[in-house]
């Protein structure tokens, strides 16, 4: 696997890490939880930009992040064109 893929999944979990974790706390701190979950959007589809980037795709490959989880699942089955 390579450095760039790795870094993607790792912002892909923590973005949707990050939507579960402010969720919990919203009515305790509601502008904080909106601002964790923009935060949190963020890194998710800064990380299927990446991913899709690392696997050899366009970059508009990473549209799937509009789906959420089940788009990130689909970036991660596409086979890698990026080569060895």
């Amino acid at each position: 696997m390579k450095k760039d893929q790795t870094k993607a999944y790792w912002l892909g979990f923590a973005g949707v890490m990050l939507a579960v974790v402010s969720s919990g706390f919203v009515e305790v701190a509601p502008t904080a939880a909106y601002a964790a979950w923009v935060l949190s959007f963020a890194l998710f589809f800064r990380g299927c930009l990446r991913l899709a980037r690392a696997k050899g795709y366009s970059p508009w490959m990473s549209l799937f992040a509009f789906l959420l989880v089940p788009g990130f699942i689909v970036l991660l089955l596409v086979p890698d064109r990026s080569g060895p």
